[in-house]
């Protein structure tokens, strides 16, 4: 295979903050190829934390999935928010279709996650998950895509001309509880680039268990819409596995 050269925190302890401060220098102008407007940050950006935001643990079908998103330092960048209906949750569950906004510091929308409704029966070969990661303008950048396999998932990372860049494998029998999961980013080798870890927060009263905590380690080659179109692919693989509600 010929390959385009490259040119859920842990939940806070007692007494932490759940509240993040913006960083306060992205989003300012627009990055190199075309890249939107608020993405440049992600060009220094090797590691992303991704934790829902605990007034949306367990909602029911009036309230949308959001979420932050940090980096190592624990810094917000981004915010996320999900626009579902209230049928589509209903009906559908973690299979619904979805749109999701990613937002800067000033609520802007600087990315457009859009996943179809799709069939998640274990060994169904057709209507397989996808993902397209879009501008807000509608500009495609790219796309994850479920290539059937008979044990476990891979899913394969696109550009928008749908050139395979990375694949992102899942474990045969993933577990929602008591331990990280893992799911490696490998490249066109088979060589392990990246990762995306499910971490385990451990039991809480409070809530249930429906609550996403993970986190994205980029790989070194993937420039900023190859970081954008894997984020894109975390969010998939939170709802092919995670989500309950």
């Amino acid at each position: 295979m010929s390959r385009t050269p490259v040119t859920q925190q842990p939940r806070p302890t007692t007494g932490e903050s759940l509240e993040m401060k913006w960083v306060s220098k992205l989003s300012r102008g627009y990055t190199p190829g075309g890249v939107p407007s608020g993405l440049g940050i992600l060009a220094d950006t090797d590691h992303l934390r991704v934790q829902q935001t605990l007034d949306t643990l367990g909602v029911g079908c009036n309230t949308n999935n959001t979420y932050t998103l940090s980096n190592k330092a624990k810094e917000k960048i981004f915010e996320a928010e999900e626009y579902t209906s209230c049928c589509s949750r209903f009906w559908c569950g973690p299979a619904r279709r979805f749109d999701m906004a990613i937002k800067n510091e000033e609520g802007e929308k600087i990315l457009h996650f859009v996943r179809p409704v799709r069939c998640d029966a274990c060994f169904c070969c057709c209507c397989l998950e996808k993902i397209m990661i879009q501008t807000p303008m509608g500009d495609v950048l790219g796309y994850v895509k479920q290539k059937w396999t008979f044990c476990g998932a891979t899913l394969n990372v696109l550009n928008s001309e749908e050139e395979l860049y990375y694949t992102i494998k899942s474990p045969a029998c993933p577990c929602r509880c008591y331990t990280d999961l893992f799911f490696p980013i490998e490249d066109d080798q088979g060589e392990e680039v990246g990762m995306i870890r499910k971490q385990w927060g451990g039991k809480k009263l409070y809530a249930n268990m429906d609550h996403e905590n993970y986190v994205i380690e980029f790989p070194e080659d993937a420039d900023i819409k190859m970081k954008a179109i894997i984020l894109g692919g975390a969010f998939l693989v939170n709802y092919m596995y995670f989500e309950m509600t």
